[in-house]
């Protein structure tokens, strides 16, 4: 009797050892050898958050438009959420956000001028850099007046989150190339002032959201063969025959040029919507400064030789012969693409 007694202490005391009371180890109050269970840990989660503006903020402005849709998607598509921006101040934020790639549409997800940016949370809580928005043919200010003479652009165009700009109006006046010789875009000293020294005029703050461009440089294509020279990188550019038709109009001459090859300028219905004033008109070394004067702007095109470069006129329309690249001083509306 006592030998049974103590061989069911022992078995009772062997299996506190070894566990529990099932034998298994895997009871509610232990894990394994005084090892505490653990419990899951939450994914951890973060905030996306920005502010939506019509101008650079360093400018003090207020955005102008009632409200802005922001939706916040995922890597495939979905929405994950969705936010009004007011013209009270431009601020969005998502919270709850766990790490991933996402994409962000600033305006209605079936606008054309939708402005999109992607954006990685990965260990921390992600700002976003204002984004500005604004609408095709908008009139922005971009730059220091007191440096550039004019900092009103119109929006040309709107692609992948970034917008082509041209200055409102003609902004100060130059010879296209600063010694008598044929040159194309790539050799001409404009192109060298435009993406040194006015490039320069901008602010630090500025200089990051001008973006550098492949430019192409195609021959003049009325005077069949007049090169227009390879494809440059520029931060700064002249437009070229092509963007003045494709952005400003024109009645189809351009690309019929072997039906007149003897006519020197475009000239249609479309004249007004190309006319640019300056505050500054500089012609054939005569200045004075006049803020109602009209005057004729240099394109990056060549013109019936590469001595010549094309214009447009005064009026509007467009001289596909030229102006001779070192007497004449044309006046200049750079043009740039502008990170949004």
């Amino acid at each position: 009797m006592y030998r049974k007694f103590l061989l069911v202490l022992i078995l009772f005391f062997a299996t506190i050892i070894t566990g529990c009371s099932s034998g298994g180890g895997d009871c509610n109050h232990c894990y394994g050898a005084g090892t505490p269970i653990p419990t899951p840990t939450p994914e951890a989660r973060y905030a996306i958050m920005g502010a939506v503006t019509n101008l650079p903020r360093s400018y003090g402005n207020t955005i102008e438009f009632p409200d802005v849709p922001v939706t916040l998607l995922d890597s495939n598509g979905n929405i994950i959420a969705s936010a009004t921006v007011s013209y009270q101040d431009g601020n969005y934020r998502f919270d709850n956000i766990p790490p991933g790639n996402y994409r962000i549409v600033y305006g209605e997800l079936t606008d054309e001028q939708r402005i999109e940016k992607d954006v990685t949370v990965s260990d921390s809580d992600v700002i976003i850099p204002d984004v500005m928005f604004v609408f095709i043919g908008k009139i922005i200010t971009f730059g220091d007046i007191t440096v550039l003479g004019s900092n009103r652009w119109i929006v040309l165009d709107i692609k992948d989150g970034k917008a082509l700009i041209l200055t409102e109006g003609a902004i100060e006046c130059r010879p296209y190339n600063e010694t008598d010789v044929p040159v194309t875009w790539e050799t001409c000293t404009l192109r060298t002032y435009l993406n040194g020294e006015f490039y320069n005029k901008f602010s630090n703050e500025d200089k990051l959201r001008i973006i550098e461009t492949n430019v192409i440089n195609k021959n003049n294509q009325w005077w069949v063969g007049i090169p227009g020279g390879i494809t440059t990188n520029d931060k700064i550019f002249l437009l070229s025959l092509e963007e003045v038709v494709l952005y400003f109009g024109d009645s189809g001459q351009l690309a019929d040029y072997s039906a007149s090859p003897s006519i020197y300028a475009i000239d249609d219905d479309y004249n007004d919507y190309r006319v640019a004033y300056t505050m500054k008109e500089l012609s054939y070394g005569t200045a004075h400064w006049d803020a109602n004067v009209a005057c004729w702007w240099w394109l990056r095109s060549p013109g019936w030789s590469n001595d010549r470069a094309a214009y447009v006129i005064f009026d509007g329309s467009i001289d596909v012969y030229g102006g001779r690249v070192y007497h004449n001083n044309g006046c200049l509306r750079p043009a740039l693409w502008l990170n949004l």
